[in-house]
């Protein structure tokens, strides 16, 4: 993982963890980043200096392609691909739901989320720029 400083874009430092990932996110709430990792639908977490200081986490096989992961006070968010739709999972580990994407044209390469509103940025269809899909996800009734 490279941290760069925020405001120089300078690389400050360079830290090596023992599993191949493919997205990360810091959760403000328990102070914890949250790791997917490669080759699987599993994830789990490490402590906020980077340690590693929990199991893995069986992830939901639902046959898509994983992308990127965001967290808020209550849930963990995969963006998948091949399907386009995201997968919630409670901070415990236990998969909750699937939510199905409208924008089924291009491929979701990450989500966030700023307040209530989640942005998932895309490829676009020929490949030639970005697209930015704006969603509010309400809880489930």
């Amino acid at each position: 993982i490279s941290i760069f400083d925020a405001e120089t874009m300078t690389l400050k430092e360079t830290i090596a963890l023992r599993e191949s990932l493919y997205a990360i996110e810091y959760d403000e709430d328990l102070d914890r980043y949250w790791i997917g990792l490669s080759g699987a639908y599993d994830f789990m977490h490490y402590d906020s200096a980077l340690k590693k200081n929990s199991r893995i986490i069986r992830g939901y096989n639902n046959g898509f392609t994983k992308q990127g992961v965001d967290v808020d006070d209550k849930y963990l968010y995969f963006v998948l691909y091949n399907k386009n739709c995201i997968a919630v999972y409670d901070k415990s580990g236990e998969y909750v739901r699937q939510i199905d994407l409208p924008v089924t044209a291009g491929e979701p390469e990450n989500i966030c989320h700023v307040g209530d509103v989640f942005y998932i940025v895309y490829n676009n269809p020929s490949w030639t720029g970005g697209i930015v899909y704006e969603v509010t996800i309400r809880p489930e009734k």
